[in-house]
């Protein structure tokens, strides 16, 4: 006869499975969101870095975290868009903190693939702001088409913006936050780096599992120095990255609609920023259906692998 416990067992077991399924974030994730402090007591004041700031989930963490009384450091190619986020920032703060200053707000145009100059963008960021608590990765491009019909050049600029430029601010940045005893990495992966979308994306997810493979490591590393690495592995989230992408060379740009089915901007920041709150090591955010094939990938490969095969087999 089944007992009390075994059902409780049973019906915790088909919940949790249940939850899932239905979940847009890791099960960790979740928790932290539900029953953790609020993040803006553990942001208010720090000076965070995001690069790739002028659009995307760049540009809405910037807002966000403007709404919790942080100092930011604003990062990306394009001037001109800088400027215009930064006038935003320095408007809801306006709104929110009557002590708001124009110089808590610092525009540092950066090409992330010039790593000789990013030595220089570190010093403009400790002159201003003399410290630098959190360095949000978030600048990167997405390649969408055939592997054998793209050129080399196509992958040699993905891998150069996903990754080595990321390497390269980061190891500019480390030495400070290390000399301080403190400090968060937080670099923005994919879905991608943790199992295959599809087809047609293969360089754009070497260049995520690069990134894992590097940050999970150096972790290991910064631990014992108090500085914590924080791996943010989202799937599709609305933005520019789909217009933007590449396609079989670099002249060529994707420019495609977004699907229906995507995680929104706002709702991705707001996890990121309790993963960045609460020094996580990883957290998956996600569709529902993303999410099962990310568990299926991490504890039961052989299905998993499976499972994508047989999704794009049905797709094509």
């Amino acid at each position: 006869m089944i007992g009390f416990l075994e059902i409780c067992v049973f019906l915790f077991v088909v919940l949790h499975i249940l939850r899932i399924y239905f979940a847009d974030c890791d099960a960790v994730l979740h928790f932290y969101e539900r029953f953790a402090k609020p993040p803006d007591k553990r942001l208010r004041g720090k000076v965070i870095w995001i690069t790739g700031a002028s659009s995307g989930i760049g540009e809405h963490l910037a807002y966000k975290l403007t709404e919790f009384g942080c100092k930011l450091v604003l990062s990306a190619r394009r001037k001109d868009e800088l400027d215009r986020v930064k006038n935003q920032c320095m408007s809801l703060a306006g709104k929110l903190f009557p002590l708001t200053f124009e110089e808590d707000f610092l525009v540092v145009p950066l090409d992330i693939t010039n790593f000789a100059s990013h030595e220089d963008c570190v010093t403009k960021a400790l002159q201003q702001f003399g410290k630098i608590d959190f360095l949000v990765n978030s600048a990167g491009i997405l390649q969408m088409g055939s592997s054998v019909d793209s050129d080399l050049d196509v992958d040699i600029s993905v891998l150069n913006t996903n990754v080595l430029g990321t390497i390269s601010l980061t190891k500019a940045v480390l030495p400070h936050m290390i000399g301080e005893g403190n400090g968060q990495i937080v670099v923005i992966s994919s879905a991608s780096g943790k199992c295959a979308a599809g087809p047609n994306t293969a360089v754009y997810a070497a260049s995520k599992h690069a990134l894992q493979g590097y940050f999970n490591t150096l972790r290991t590393e910064v631990h014992e120095k108090n500085v914590g690495v924080t791996m943010i592995c989202p799937g599709l989230v609305y933005s520019n990255i789909l217009k933007n992408a590449y396609r079989e060379n670099i002249e060529t740009r994707r420019d495609q609609v977004f699907p229906v089915t995507t995680i929104k901007t706002e709702r991705c920041v707001h996890l990121i920023i309790i993963a960045m709150a609460n020094a996580l090591n990883e957290v998956w955010i996600a569709i529902p259906k993303r999410m099962v094939e990310l568990y299926l990938a991490q504890y039961l490969p052989l299905v998993g692998n499976w499972w994508v095969q047989w999704k794009n087999r049905k797709r094509t």
